[in-house]
């Protein structure tokens, strides 16, 4: 189960300066932004620096939905993998927040769960290996013939 981390957000009528202030005097990489007591959004730094006022609300910014009724290690990391975020909301629901998760407490809980299990331990297929100097049409009828997407 991943460490669900005590949440610090930021309203969503507070400014981009307001944001950055409270990013640097806690050490954050990204907020949880909140609109009427409910999840709003993520607000990633690299998205804040690149905003032309600083004085824009937060409501008017790109934000991103990584959000999560679960504390499931794969439910919490594929709403990070697809939201592209280093930081999920952990809500009710109501959509109230109740706690955040870190990618760092997320890969922690990995490490701690699966330890020294090696890829192949777990993969769905056996690997399928092409040597780099054979024609794309090798690649690509090997990977037709087994469904495959990856060599």
């Amino acid at each position: 189960m991943v460490e669900i981390e005590k949440p610090i957000t930021i309203e969503a009528e507070k400014t981009v300066r307001e944001a950055i202030k409270l990013m640097k005097d806690k050490n954050l990489r990204a907020l949880i932004i909140t609109k009427n007591g409910k999840f709003f959004g993520i607000v990633k730094e690299r998205d804040l620096l690149l905003e032309k006022n600083i004085n824009t609300k937060l409501d008017r910014v790109k934000r991103v939905f990584a959000y999560c009724e679960t504390d499931d290690v794969y439910e919490i990391a594929k709403r990070m993998y697809e939201s592209d975020s280093y930081l999920v909301a952990y809500v009710n629901a109501k959509k109230e927040v109740i706690g955040q998760v870190y990618i760092d407490s997320l890969l922690e809980d990995i490490r701690k769960n699966f330890g020294e299990i090696r890829a192949f331990e777990i993969m769905s297929k056996p690997v399928i290996y092409i040597n780099p100097n054979d024609p794309i049409s090798k690649a690509i009828k090997i990977m037709y013939k087994n469904g495959i997407s990856h060599l």
